[in-house]
């Protein structure tokens, strides 16, 4: 399905830039997929899976959005990273500013902030971040700060070929905090669970 509907798309350990027509980029993570939705009036980007990272050129009499899920991100020149699970939307600024929309309402973002929007709650929060560490992924890192295994796997299983199951829920709810290479992503994983 998302084959059909997609503009641009990646595989498994694939990432890919993407130069738009109004000097726009917009780098895809692996295992991403993205449908264009330009006209007259406005520009932008349906993130149907995966995570992206948008440099966008400042026009402000065309608005560029993006839209994942039940968030729209909608900007007139910025650079923004957009993630998109069947869990969660994120949304991390690290340079100008976005009004991002979620079902309950709106928020004006600043550079270095994260907003977790949980999808089967329905609840949004906002957290700090450090505008080096967004989008590391650019850089074949996952950078972690106090996050439970499960969801440590759930960040590197796009990477890896093959299928990642934690059978135990203890190490699963394990809080870990680390660098770790998603260039290798068996190494990640054994890095992880080692301790």
């Amino acid at each position: 399905k998302l084959r059909l509907q997609a503009d641009y798309r990646t595989g498994t350990g694939d990432t890919r830039i993407i130069a738009l027509k109004d000097g726009s980029t917009v780098q895809l993570d692996t295992g991403t997929s993205i449908a264009l939705a330009d006209s007259r009036d406005a520009r932008g980007v349906r993130l149907l899976a995966g995570r992206a990272f948008f440099h966008v050129a400042k026009d402000p009499a065309r608005p560029f959005s993006v839209t994942a899920g039940d968030v729209k991100v909608t900007v007139t020149g910025t650079r923004f990273d957009v993630g998109l699970t069947s869990h969660a939307i994120d949304v991390m600024l690290a340079e100008g500013t976005v009004n991002a929309r979620y079902p309950q309402g709106q928020v004006a973002m600043a550079p270095g902030e994260h907003l977790h929007f949980d999808r089967q709650r329905k609840l949004a929060a906002m957290e700090s971040v450090p505008v080096n560490a967004i989008a590391a992924w650019r850089r074949g890192k996952l950078l972690i700060e106090g996050a439970p295994v499960s969801a440590i796997v759930d960040q590197i299983r796009p990477y890896f070929p093959g299928l990642i199951i934690v059978t135990d829920g203890t190490l699963a709810s394990r809080k870990v905090t680390g660098a770790f290479d998603l260039r290798d992503p068996a190494g990640a994983l054994q890095t992880i669970v080692e301790p």
